[in-house]
């Protein structure tokens, strides 16, 4: 199927449909020689918001419920979750071959905001091995945040990896140019109304994940490198050193 950009949509018994979205009436098969689901006697009621519905609580089983604050890394988890979540996204659509232009939102959100917080773990790891007072800055802007981990990881592994840090720096500036301040996969228009994303007319979202597989090598390779100092530093102190 040419995946160019394409306009309308499907239409069922009068109603529009966009494109890529599976029919509500889908699963029932209407046709001429089959009940109709309009039938008063076929109708079963959906399941809507009542009295005694609850968003958060623990299921019965344990297979059920996720669990929270586990572990000594408060931001790994949050760090893993946002990009899973994008990955598995990537896989359906490439297994699936449709959706691309609904969930190319998400995907979008999903690894930029993966990248904002890896890179603020970065920040704060980095700063309490130096000795730093550890400050994660508010901000959401991809450059300014990704300048002040560099400079941290030049500070504590002077020399290395310098090319490919310049090369995520170019790739953030990319991102911050379509997305500067992560709101354009979020909302249809920024909060002065204007149009987000107006200058992008398609995206490869593939290929997306595979540009940010290649930053995230980079980022769990200085997150790895700062424990095993961390590591050494516990030992040495332990030791007496």
């Amino acid at each position: 199927m040419d995946r160019r950009c394409r306009g309308g949509g499907l239409r069922f018994r009068g109603y529009a449909q966009p494109s890529g979205v599976d029919s509500v009436y889908s699963s029932t098969a209407v046709s001429e020689d089959s009940k109709s689901i309009f039938d008063p006697a076929n109708f079963v009621p959906p399941k809507v918001p009542s009295a005694g519905d609850v968003i958060f609580q623990s299921a019965a089983g344990g297979w059920d419920n996720a669990c929270l604050h586990y572990g000594p890394d408060v931001w790994l988890p949050y760090t893993l979750g946002y990009k899973e979540a994008a990955d598995r996204l990537v896989a359906q659509i490439e297994t699936e071959h449709r959706h691309h232009d609904l969930l190319v939102y998400p995907i979008v959100y999903l690894y930029r905001h993966y990248l904002e917080v890896a890179i603020k773990g970065l920040i704060q790891q980095a700063q309490k091995l130096l000795g730093d007072t550890v400050e994660v800055p508010a901000r959401h802007t991809l450059v300014e945040l990704w300048t002040t981990c560099s400079a941290l990881l030049e500070r504590v592994s002077p020399g290395d990896s310098i090319e490919e840090q310049r090369q995520i720096g170019r790739l953030l500036r990319e991102f911050a140019s379509v997305d500067p301040t992560s709101t354009g996969f979020r909302y249809p228009v920024d909060t002065r109304g204007n149009t987000s994303l107006a200058g992008l007319r398609q995206v490869n979202i593939p290929n997306v994940r595979d540009v940010v597989d290649k930053i995230a090598l980079i980022l769990n390779g200085a997150q790895a490198q700062m424990d095993h100092y961390a590591d050494c530093l516990s030992d040495c102190i332990a030791s007496g050193y």
